[in-house]
């Protein structure tokens, strides 16, 4: 009976699988995003993500449906919370706050773009107002050459090294500097 019963779940929710470290708390997702690194690589330079299919999954399902309109935290929730996945909303909105945090995927409320530096962003991803309301596209990266402008301008005019490689934490150091 319960192997029956467990062929029957696994046949109807044959992606439930692609998660294999759960979220089991808000608390855990603020981690996520105040954590420094961006990606954690292993010594052999494979991506340890355990949920590396399910964020594939997600990042594609993003790419497919926010192309000429727009998708809603609360559209991503609804789809992968239903067969052929069955996932927790937690898992859903971890695997976002991975997305958003590594770069792939911009975040908007109310048309303003939400930074990784805002103390609400774990609000925008997981409170019922927010989730409505924010907007999840694919972003747009900026080629490499314009961040090596970008920092060798602010040294030659601010007679500042930017440090950061990525292009919000250059973005933000130039506007820092430019303020100055």
């Amino acid at each position: 009976m319960n192997e029956g019963l467990k062929i029957l779940i696994d046949t109807v929710y044959n992606k439930f699988s692609y998660i294999k470290k759960s979220i089991n708390s808000n608390k855990e997702l603020v981690e996520l995003l105040s954590n420094r690194k961006n990606e954690q690589i292993s010594i052999d330079g494979f991506d340890e993500d355990e949920n590396k299919l399910a964020r594939d999954e997600v990042f594609r399902y993003i790419e497919r449906y926010s192309i000429g309109t727009s998708i809603t935290i609360k559209t991503i929730l609804l789809s992968f919370s239903k067969a052929p996945y069955g996932w927790d909303d937690l898992d859903i909105q971890g695997i976002i706050a991975k997305l958003f945090k590594s770069q792939k995927i911009k975040l908007e409320c109310s048309g303003e773009n939400i930074t990784q530096d805002n103390r609400d962003v774990v609000n925008y991803i997981t409170k019922r107002d927010y989730v409505e309301k924010t907007k999840v596209k694919v972003r747009k990266g900026v080629q490499n050459k314009y961040i090596k402008d970008a920092k060798e301008i602010s040294k030659d005019v601010f007679y500042h090294t930017i440090t950061e490689s990525d292009e919000d934490g250059v973005m933000a150091n130039f506007k820092n500097k430019a303020k100055m």
